[in-house]
């Protein structure tokens, strides 16, 4: 085997190598459940909440629940920490006609926060929700 070839071969097992490694120390996607209340409507419901990362602080998120009778998945992205301190986000309804927000604070890794409609760049508070794992 030629020097030229051993030494492509030992750069490809090194790449190799090196991106396996990052590729394990990324964070796993992280489910957390708890409920909603959606005060206008007087309604309350079990609430699943998939967060994966996209960068430090920055996730991806679903919320999967059920409101009047209708399943539903909300979709958008969240900036903060899932274990202590502020964590808010956005996303959007599964029907793609609605915009929601939300924020709260973690502490000792229990999710406390609020949720609003935005409309016309308005927030208007529609409830609560928590989390935890």
């Amino acid at each position: 085997m030629s020097k030229t070839l051993r030494l492509s071969l030992a750069l490809v097992v090194a790449a190799f190598v090196s991106w396996s490694v990052f590729a394990d120390t990324q964070p796993a996607a992280q489910t957390l459940k708890g409920s909603y209340i959606w005060e206008q409507a007087q309604e309350t419901g079990a609430l699943e909440a998939i967060f994966t990362p996209d960068g430090a602080g920055h996730w991806k998120v679903a919320f999967h629940f059920t409101f009047q009778g209708e399943a539903h998945v909300y979709s958008g992205t969240a900036d903060g920490s899932l274990t202590n301190g502020s964590l808010a986000g956005r996303v959007q309804t599964d029907s793609g006609k609605g915009v929601f927000t939300f924020s709260g604070e973690f502490k000792d890794g229990k999710f406390q926060g609020s949720h609003a409609r935005l409309t016309a760049g308005n927030e208007e508070r529609t409830g609560t929700l928590s989390l935890g794992a």
